[in-house]
C-alpha cells in the first residue's frame, strides 16, 4: 500500500478503529475504521492498494476526489464510494471540509460499489429524509460493545445505509439524460414485458422508444442495471420458472414458450441465473404445485404462508 496525506494543521478529527473478530469477514459488511473530519483547506490523502471500500459524506464545504479517471467536487449532501485498491485522492478544496467516511469491507462490498458506479463514479445525492449523522452514532456505539453479535448488528446496519444509497443512485438517473426519455424506455420495457417470447432485438426496441440504438442501450442499462439483452433473457426464465413449478411441460417446450430457439442455450441461461438446471429447479423446489384458490381464481404462494 502508498499513501501520502496531510491532515491539516486546524483539522478537527474523530476517528475509530474496529477490531473486528474473524466471523466478520464471513459477513455482507464490516467496517474497519470510520470518522468525522472538519479538515482546513491544506487536508488531503492520496492513496492506493489499501484492502477496503470507502464511503464520503460531505456535511458542508467541499472536497476534491480523483477517482477511476474522474476528478469531481463533493458539495453539501453529497455522496461517493470508492475502492481504495485503486488509485484515489480526496482533499479539501474550500477553506473548510466537512465530511463523514466509512471504510468498510465484506463479502458484499465489491458487489455494492459495483452497482453504485456501474458506468464510473457516481456521485449521488440523499433527499432530505437521508440521516447520516444517526448512523454513524450508531457504529460509534456498536463499535464500543464487545457482544458477540456485533458483527451482525454492524453489518445490518451498513446494508440498510447501502439500500438507501441503492434507491438514490436510481434516482440521480435524471440527472444522466434519462428523465426525456423516461417515457420512452418504459414503454420499450412493457413491450418486452409483453412479448417476450417473441424474437425481439435492440433494431426493435429502439424502434418503438424512438430513440437511437446505441443511445437506447445506455439509457436502458442506466434504467435498469441491464442490456436489452439482459433484460429479456431475465424476462424469459422467471416466466420459465413460474412454467416448469405449476404445468408439466417438458423443459423443450417451456423454452421455446419463453421464446428461446434453442433447449441448450435455454438450460445454460437458467442455470446463470438459479444456479440449477431447469429439471433440477423443478424437481427440488418446494413450490412445486402448491396454490392458493380464493374468489377470484388461484394465487401463488410460498409454501410457508
Amino acid at each position: 500500500m502508498s499513501a501520502n496525506y496531510n491532515m491539516g494543521k486546524n483539522s478537527k478529527i474523530q476517528a475509530y478503529t474496529v477490531t473486528n473478530q474473524p466471523v466478520a469477514h464471513s459477513m455482507p459488511f464490516f467496517v474497519s475504521s470510520f470518522g468525522h473530519f472538519i479538515c482546513d483547506s491544506s487536508y488531503y490523502t492520496e492513496r492506493e492498494n489499501y484492502p477496503h471500500y470507502l464511503l464520503l459524506y460531505t456535511v458542508s464545504g467541499a472536497g476534491r476526489l480523483i477517482y477511476e479517471q474522474h476528478n469531481t467536487l463533493l458539495t453539501s449532501g453529497q455522496i461517493a464510494v470508492t475502492d481504495c485498491r485503486r488509485y484515489h485522492y480526496y482533499g479539501c478544496e474550500d477553506n473548510e471540509w466537512d465530511f463523514y467516511w466509512i471504510h468498510f469491507s465484506g463479502v458484499s462490498a465489491g458487489v455494492f460499489t459495483q452497482l453504485v458506479n456501474s458506468e464510473g463514479l457516481e456521485i449521488l445525492m440523499p433527499d432530505s429524509s437521508f440521516d447520516f449523522e444517526k448512523y454513524y452514532k450508531s457504529l460509534i456505539l456498536l463499535s464500543g460493545s464487545l457482544s458477540r453479535y456485533n458483527e451482525i448488528k454492524i453489518s445490518e446496519l451498513m446494508h440498510r445505509i447501502f439500500c438507501e444509497i441503492t434507491a438514490f443512485s436510481e434516482n440521480t438517473i435524471d440527472t444522466q439524460g434519462y428523465s426525456a426519455h423516461q417515457d420512452d424506455i418504459k414503454r420499450a420495457i412493457e413491450y418486452m414485458t409483453e412479448h417476450y417470447d417473441k424474437p425481439l432485438t435492440v433494431d426493435i426496441l429502439s424502434e418503438i422508444s424512438r430513440i437511437s440504438k446505441y443511445y437506447f442501450i445506455r439509457l436502458f442499462q442506466k434504467a435498469t442495471g441491464s442490456t436489452p439483452y439482459q433484460y429479456l433473457n431475465l424476462l424469459r426464465v422467471r416466466q420459465s420458472a413460474h412454467l416448469l413449478l405449476y404445468t408439466d411441460l417438458s423443459v423443450c417446450e417451456i423454452s421455446r414458450r419463453v421464446g428461446f430457439s434453442n433447449t441448450k442455450n435455454y438450460i445454460a441461461c437458467f442455470k446463470k441465473y438459479h444456479e440449477l438446471t431447469p429439471l433440477q429447479f423443478r424437481l427440488n423446489s418446494s413450490l412445486r404445485g402448491i396454490r392458493d384458490y380464493d374468489n377470484t381464481g388461484i394465487r401463488d404462494r410460498h409454501i410457508s404462508e
